[in-house]
């Protein structure tokens, strides 16, 4: 069934509301009090934060009650803070009757097929949608991380889809595991992406079981409505990799990696990606169980082909625009930041690596300053640059 929803011009009717409740000497508590539990202390919170600009009908008819506003003035309120007019005491009461029918009816019939996903709240046994009351929208039964949930408006028309990005696990046949679905602010499926086509690096470790972990949501080719950058890995050992969905959850391009991807940053201004990772293929035979962490940099609307040291099949090159190992062995990358570090207005890349130690290199990929300068007595960091 339905809800039936209000629109309403914000950040008038927050005003509008802290005014009514000041003249009536009622606080935030009495009329969460008065509401007898019907109106929770974030509905509250949220009708007078002047941003969101719908609710739910039965919202307002207990908000009127407790106003002392029989619903149908209370409506004409609405309406007149919707014009930015106030109402004219002197209409008839047969005008302000149809007034009130056809504006209640245009609400109901225009506005009650959407209701707004707010946030999601992911517990061991599912992930569940909520509106801004934090009122249960839907639920799906599916194990993932927050870093690998968004809700976005996909393709611009002013309604938000809920997109994510599941985690494998035993319960799971490969063909399910690592599934990217977009939903419906209803919880009607719109679309599912499988990222396993076959198996790319032939040296173990391929399970055709692979877990999205992280989902980053951009204009990246300029077409006017998003698409998703899905960072996703194969649970059994090392391959991982990223790919492009367009906002029909077709893919656009794919990134192969040795190893896996850790953290995906994006930079829109200048339209970059920036991973941090692990990289197995370039590990010290020596040390078998210990792989370096690396760095790369793309242009956003060009992310194909492999990473170094390309063992892989197909082209040897990816498209990165430079390809980053730390060393020594061991050391690792824990923050990737975009900074005008030089005040030019131009974008640099601040890594940091291990306890606090950052390195600022600009986007070609010098090294420009180490922080702290003199206070770090740990050891020293290198860098090196695979072609």
């Amino acid at each position: 069934m339905k809800k039936n929803t209000i629109r309403i011009k914000q950040p008038a009717f927050s005003n509008w509301l802290k005014t009514k409740r000041r003249e009536l000497n009622l606080s935030n508590a009495d009329l969460i009090r008065l509401a007898h539990g019907k109106l929770s202390a974030r509905t509250i919170k949220t009708l007078e934060g002047g941003k969101i600009t719908q609710f739910r009908e039965s919202t307002f008819i207990e908000l009127a009650k407790v106003l002392e506003t029989p619903f149908e003035q209370f409506l004409k309120e609405v309406e007149s803070i919707n014009n930015n007019r106030f109402s004219n005491s002197h209409l008839s009461i047969s005008f302000i009757i149809i007034v009130l029918f056809v504006f209640g009816f245009f609400l109901i019939e225009n506005y009650d097929s959407y209701c707004e996903p707010f946030e999601f709240d992911i517990k061991e046994q599912g992930f569940h949608v909520l509106d801004v009351e934090g009122s249960l929208l839907f639920s799906r039964p599916f194990y993932l991380k927050k870093k690998s949930a968004l809700i976005i408006d996909l393709n611009n028309d002013g309604k938000k889809e809920i997109v994510l990005g599941v985690h494998g696990y035993k319960t799971l046949r490969p063909a399910e595991s690592g599934n990217t679905i977009a939903y419906s602010y209803k919880g009607e499926e719109l679309w599912r992406f499988y990222p396993f086509k076959e198996i790319f690096y032939n040296d173990g470790g391929n399970s055709s079981r692979y877990r999205t972990s992280e989902l980053t949501a951009g204009d990246f080719l300029k077409h006017n409505n998003k698409q998703l950058l899905l960072s996703y890995q194969e649970i059994g050992w090392f391959p991982s990799g990223l790919i492009m969905v367009n906002h029909n959850g077709e893919e656009q391009m794919r990134y192969q990696h040795p190893g896996h991807i850790l953290k995906t940053v994006y930079e829109p201004k200048n339209n970059l990606i920036a991973f941090s990772a692990v990289n197995n293929h370039l590990k010290e035979k020596k040390l078998s169980n210990i792989y370096p962490n690396t760095f790369a940099l793309f242009k956003a609307d060009s992310i194909s082909g492999q990473a170094p040291p390309y063992n892989g099949p197909g082209p040897k090159q990816g498209s990165q625009l430079w390809y980053m190992e730390v060393k020594p062995l061991g050391s690792k990358i824990k923050s990737i930041n975009f900074t005008d570090y030089q005040a030019d207005g131009k974008i640099d890349i601040e890594i940091g690596v291990d306890e606090q130690i950052y390195y600022i290199f600009d986007i070609k990929g010098k090294l420009l300053a180490k922080l702290p300068w003199d206070t770090y007595k740990g050891k020293a960091h290198t860098f090196v640059t695979h072609k």
